[in-house]
């Protein structure tokens, strides 16, 4: 063996040991934080209706697809949103005139429910004029940064 390979090996196994002795730390996601619905499917969209999914649960690690389409009455989809935990995230995969695909994943080890939203309208959708979400999913309201981990210690005495 090489001098260079039996460094690299060495520092290979110092580097495996060290992840190995790393403490396991709780979920970064509170699992019982439900992100709100907003309202934004019929933000700025003529004469909308909204259509709710049927209720999504999600076991620990689990994927769902999920397509929601908009009634006769109001055949053009514009825009979506959610009701859902903050584990889950939601992303859209797909798009027709008439309705929206999703792919909902549960990113922890709770399971997650939730709704998706989406604003239907008897216009069709107008690109220029309206952008649109791509995914949603919750920011780990259980992660500190390591200021905040230390600010007792930078606290004039």
């Amino acid at each position: 063996m090489s001098r260079t390979s039996r460094h690299l090996f060495m520092g290979s196994a110092a580097l495996a040991a060290l992840l190995w002795a790393w403490p396991v730390t709780a979920a970064p996601h509170n699992t019982e934080r439900v992100l709100p619905h907003h309202d934004r499917e019929c933000m700025g969209v003529p004469d909308c209706r909204s259509v709710q999914s049927d209720a999504l649960v999600l076991d620990r690690d689990q994927v769902q697809v999920l397509a929601v389409n908009c009634p006769a009455s109001h055949p053009f989809v514009w825009h979506w949103d959610t009701q859902q935990h903050e584990h889950l995230h939601v992303m859209l995969v797909g798009r027709t005139r008439q309705g929206l695909t999703f792919s909902v994943s549960n990113r922890t080890h709770a399971p997650g429910e939730g709704h998706v939203l989406i604003g239907c309208s008897d216009q069709p959708f107008d690109f220029a004029k309206s952008g649109f979400m791509t995914s949603r999913t919750g920011i780990p309201s259980q992660v500190q940064t390591f200021e905040e981990e230390h600010l007792e210690e930078r606290k004039p005495q």
